[in-house]
């Protein structure tokens, strides 16, 4: 009801075109009375919904640019504090984290070594232009 009420999505075939997944895997999960949350994020990004009025009818349905951000903001904030206070059971929890964060997603661990190395070669061009 609430994707409905929000976006242009009427039909199954829509919903399975935004969420790529099969006609067949929606149906199921209508049998199941399912709704896989990474299909929610899908829905919410593409028609900028706040995921949680869309998963649990919490909040406003949108966000502005600002309130978003923000969002965002506090969640980084949670995650770093969440790290900071791990740190102080276990010292070593930060180059542990980052191993498993590069394993859990792969997408971030190919931007970090090309921004990594984009970064390298910005020194070495300034190093020439010096010399």
């Amino acid at each position: 009801e609430r994707i409905e009420a929000e976006t242009d999505i009427r039909n199954t075939t829509k919903l399975a075109e935004i969420v790529e997944v099969s006609l067949s895997a929606i149906y199921q999960a209508r049998k199941e009375n399912k709704f896989h949350l990474d299909w929610a994020y899908l829905v919410s990004m593409k028609y900028k919904l706040n995921f949680e009025w869309l998963t649990q009818g919490r909040g406003p349905a949108q966000f502005d640019d600002t309130e978003r951000k923000q969002i965002e903001l506090d969640f980084l904030i949670d995650i770093e504090e969440w790290i900071n206070s791990e740190k102080k059971k276990e010292p070593d929890y930060l180059p542990w984290f980052r191993l498993e964060f590069s394993r859990k997603f792969p997408e971030f661990k190919a931007w970090k070594e090309k921004k990594d190395s984009e970064s390298s070669e910005d020194t070495s061009v300034q190093q020439v232009n010096v010399a």
